[in-house]
């Protein structure tokens, strides 16, 4: 049931925005951030009857969780010294909080290399889904300007497009079929025309590093 959820979560990652823009509904929690609670829930409820263990290839991740406890100390200091937005602070807590228990629950599920590819294709439906959506938008509406689709930044976007550009090249390499070939081809540079609409600089420097480390 966890790893069915994380395949959601990573479906869902591009569609930031969709509650605002199919039911006018502006909220904190977004769809991933449901399902980040609910994979928390779950996790909690199977703790309740399983013994909890870590992986021991995982403690390189130490490092992640000492700088999100660092960044707590040095808010809390800081609330005591000067100008602190309280707000601000509970909000960004929960929101990184979530995005690490999240991350933590999933490193310590034991996937197989068959099921992460599986998570990183869900990803990659929900990548192409938006961009599909950007291309509408700018081909056949003929809006103008960065266009970020359901997602809040066109930065965002182009991450997003960087990993699953990335990934299907490195999916091209392995296939040998004409039709396949041709198919991943035209995915990629379908991924390049949308990149370029979202008007992401960063976003271009990564994909042409990624291109360099994937070749």
């Amino acid at each position: 049931m966890l790893y069915s959820l994380f395949c959601a979560y990573a479906f869902s990652m591009p569609f930031e925005l969709v509650f605002k823009y199919w039911f006018s509904i502006d909220t904190i929690f977004k769809p991933f951030r449901i399902l980040s609670l609910l994979i928390i829930a779950l996790y909690i409820i199977n703790g309740i009857r399983t013994v909890f263990y870590f992986k021991n290839e995982n403690r390189s991740d130490f490092l992640l969780y000492g700088v999100f406890i660092y960044g707590i100390i040095a808010s809390l200091i800081r609330s005591m010294t000067g100008f602190f937005n309280q707000k601000l602070f509970y909000n960004d807590l929960f929101q990184s909080g979530l995005y690490l228990i999240t991350f933590f629950i999933f490193k310590s599920l034991m996937l197989t290399s068959r099921q992460l590819v599986r998570l990183l294709n869900f990803f990659l439906v929900g990548v192409i889904l938006n961009a599909a959506y950007i291309f509408y938008l700018n081909v056949v509406l003929r809006y103008s300007g960065r266009l970020s689709g359901f997602t809040d930044n066109p930065n965002y976007v182009a991450l997003g497009i960087v990993v699953a550009a990335t990934w299907v090249l490195l999916r091209l390499n392995a296939n040998r079929k004409f039709l396949k070939i041709a198919g991943l081809g035209f995915l990629v540079v379908f991924f390049i025309f949308v990149l370029g609409v979202t008007g992401s600089r960063t976003g271009l420097v990564i994909f042409l590093v990624s291109i360099f480390l994937a070749f």
